[in-house]
């Protein structure tokens, strides 16, 4: 019976001469290695862009809240008195005070919003020079108009929710529904189904729904505060890929929950 071959153990390769010659019989190019990765890059433009617009809308949405000076749901304190409720007065300090705390948070936001802006702008203009410095003006041009299309639907989406939060909280105000330990609220609740207007959500009557198609076959306005109030581009050209019938996206309605803040 044949002697078996010992096992070569991985130790055995450990003196230099032995490594030098394996790694060297090793023949091929690994410059793909370190070539530039510009698919990388575009989509480290597009998230950058993204957050840029994002932080735009929201600097803009927050600037308009204070200049009416209203509050976001988001940003509303919900430390509610637990004594003297009968007492008016200690009711309208309480509410002085977490108005007062909001409203410089939303400051602070907005402040820092402002010096995030700069930054992302640099780390954009980075990016398209390295691609700028590899591909030809048309290869960038091709995937520059793609971006840009890609960019508007982001922006046309998120306009459209803020747009809808907006007249939300606006309904909050008209309705004196700011606070839910207030007498009104008490009374109604903040979780009724109104039969005319549909699902009822805490402080707001308005259906997703139902923002959505007051929104529809608009343009999208320059303004910085106008796209708040106004409509949106025609949200058919975004609708129309089979989403739901006759190209409207259709939801399931759900009852409203508190969530972290998106922008």
């Amino acid at each position: 019976m044949a002697a078996q071959k010992p096992v070569q153990l991985a130790s055995e390769f450990n003196n230099q001469p032995c490594s030098i010659s394996i790694v060297n019989s090793i023949t091929g190019n690994s410059k793909f290695l370190s070539e530039q990765d510009n698919a990388g890059l575009f989509r480290q433009i597009e998230r950058l862009n993204m957050q840029r617009i994002a932080h735009d809308l929201h600097l803009w949405t927050l600037a308009e809240y204070y200049k009416l000076q209203r509050i976001p749901r988001g940003l509303r304190s919900h430390l509610r008195p637990t004594m003297f409720m009968e007492d008016a007065n200690f009711k309208n300090r309480w509410e002085a005070i977490l108005n007062k705390c909001s409203f410089d948070i939303m400051l602070l936001i907005m402040d820092r919003l402002q010096q995030e802006t700069p930054v992302i702008m640099l780390k954009v203009e980075e990016a398209e020079r390295k691609i700028r410095a590899t591909v030809s003006a048309e290869q960038f041009q091709a995937a520059q108009s793609k971006l840009d299309e890609s960019l508007r639907h982001f922006r046309l989406k998120l306009e459209s929710r803020k747009r809808g939060k907006f007249l939300r909280d606006e309904t909050d105000y008209t309705e004196s529904r700011v606070y839910r330990w207030t007498p009104r609220e008490r009374q109604q609740g903040w979780n009724q189904r109104n039969p005319e207007q549909g699902l009822t959500y805490r402080g707001g009557t308005r259906t997703e729904h139902r923002i959505e198609q007051e929104q529809a076959n608009a343009s999208v306005s320059s303004s910085p505060r106008s796209f708040l109030y106004g409509s949106q581009d025609s949200l058919g050209s975004i609708r129309s890929n089979g989403e739901g019938e006759a190209g409207n996206i259709v939801k399931k309605k759900q009852p409203y929950r508190r969530r972290k803040m998106r922008w």
